[in-house]
């Protein structure tokens, strides 16, 4: 396990915030991001932002904890480390027409589609498109999209579709 986390010290929205890394692969802390239930849309270009308290979870799911020097200097060691002026930013909400590259995975979608939400987002070179639906989302082969990275979360009531292919 190479999942490193630094302290949470970083204040924002009234809590402390720390950074979530992995010295190994980015697939491997995506990995470990997904076993707390993380939305891959938090991810930050080399890393996830988590609270305090979801810290302590992550630690005791085997993250390491490092201070911060030691956490940045391992990520530019594995050369997973991104300059600010290539770190994705935000994410905004589009209210355009999904795009078609979306449309197969969608035909694949178990859901109550009556009770289903959508949002598309777009942030440098990603789209987004969540569903988000009480009833529950199922989707079989999510490795069916090779160019759609998929993530179920929120007890399988909340599926995040991301892309960098735009039709």
């Amino acid at each position: 396990m190479t999942v490193l986390v630094d302290s949470a010290i970083w204040p924002w929205r009234g809590e402390n915030w720390a950074h979530l890394v992995s010295d190994k692969t980015y697939e491997e802390l995506h990995e470990f991001a997904e076993t707390l239930g993380l939305r891959r849309m938090s991810f930050q270009g080399d890393h996830y932002d988590i609270n305090s308290q979801l810290r302590e979870t992550a630690i005791q799911n085997g993250a390491q904890p490092v201070d911060g020097r030691e956490l940045v200097a391992r990520l530019k060691s594995a050369g997973l480390r991104l300059p600010p002026s290539q770190r994705p930013g935000r994410w905004e909400e589009l209210d355009a027409k999904r795009p078609k590259v979306f449309d197969e995975v969608i035909n694949e979608i178990e859901t109550d589609w009556d009770l289903v939400h959508t949002q598309m987002y777009k942030r440098s070179t990603e789209l987004a498109l969540v569903l988000e639906c009480s009833g529950g989302i199922k989707l079989e082969d999510a490795n069916k999209f090779p160019e759609i990275e998929t993530r179920i979360t929120n007890h399988n009531c909340r599926l995040e579709l991301l892309t960098s292919v735009f039709d």
